[in-house]
């Protein structure tokens, strides 16, 4: 889900498909096409902004919990997608501009093709095939001599500006990745807030929430984390923040957008071969 051997620099810039509302607009759950989510009624938003105790929140939380669960069943359906990937990841303590990413994900065998938009990068993985090896096509500069890299997806190069391998790519990875984040201890209704947020991706309303994060001790690489699902109940969306603030507001860490998902495609090896005629991996 990463950048692997490009690193791009600049100023921060937001996501081209998303807006978050700020924080301080009403705080009501944006409700889906599917029916799978209730947005709640006037009394218990009156109680989410009122209530002393965490009862509301607690109530929040598990639908947080039980949106998670269903997003990556929904997402393990899909045995085939293309979709485009907004990422923006912060790296040594800057967040460089976000980078968009043309993707195609098929579930079995678990294969992976991407397109950078900023640089016309490559990369393709297909578990199994070529010796389990990443495969990138650098478009410039001095790796572009090489004309195709085929890299431990674990590695250090593989990786050198992103926080995880392609192997984490697609909706129902990251859906897994959260809940196995929420595996890890027990008493989270103890140590965190949950609020609903309203969000809009690629001009679809979402259903949004933001769960706070005690202190660094619970939780030492996220303050607050934003989880968005669409009518389907995919996760499409999140935004996960540091502890370190500026001009007042927590740092943003990384944020991954998936939007015009297609999953009626039909996606064969061809598809996920670096021989493939319209792919730059083939030498022109």
């Amino acid at each position: 889900m990463g950048t692997y051997l490009q690193r791009d620099t600049g100023a921060p810039t937001v996501c081209s498909a998303c807006v978050f509302l700020p924080d301080d607009r009403d705080n009501s759950v944006i409700s889906g096409g599917s029916g799978a989510f209730d947005s709640p009624d006037k009394t218990s938003l009156h109680l989410l902004k009122n209530a002393s105790t965490g009862a509301v929140s607690g109530e929040l939380f598990h639908k947080v919990q039980e949106a998670l669960t269903l997003a990556e069943t929904r997402a393990g359906e899909l045995t085939a997608y293309t979709a485009v990937l907004e990422m923006q990841e912060a790296e040594n303590g800057e967040l460089p501009p976000a980078k968009t990413v043309y993707i195609k994900i098929r579930r079995a065998p678990f294969s992976v093709y991407m397109r950078w938009h900023e640089s016309n990068q490559e990369a393709i993985f297909v578990d199994g095939e070529n010796d389990n090896r990443l495969l990138v096509k650098p478009p410039k500069g001095l790796a572009a001599l090489k004309r195709v890299w085929r890299l431990d997806p674990e590695s250090r190069m593989a990786k050198q500006s992103s926080r995880y391998p392609i192997t984490d790519s697609g909706l129902e990875n990251l859906a897994a990745r959260i809940r196995a984040f929420y595996k890890t201890r027990n008493d989270w209704l103890t140590v965190t807030r949950c609020v609903p947020c309203n969000a809009v991706v690629a001009g679809q309303e979402l259903i949004a929430y933001d769960v706070h994060f005690q202190d660094e001790q619970v939780s030492p690489a996220y303050s607050r984390s934003r989880y968005c699902f669409d009518e389907q109940g995919l996760l499409v969306a999140l935004e996960n923040y540091g502890w370190s603030e500026r001009d007042g507001k927590k740092d943003l860490l990384e944020k991954y957008v998936y939007h015009t998902i297609d999953s009626d495609v039909s996606l064969d090896d061809q598809d996920f071969d670096e021989k493939n005629p319209e792919y730059t991996f083939v030498a022109r």
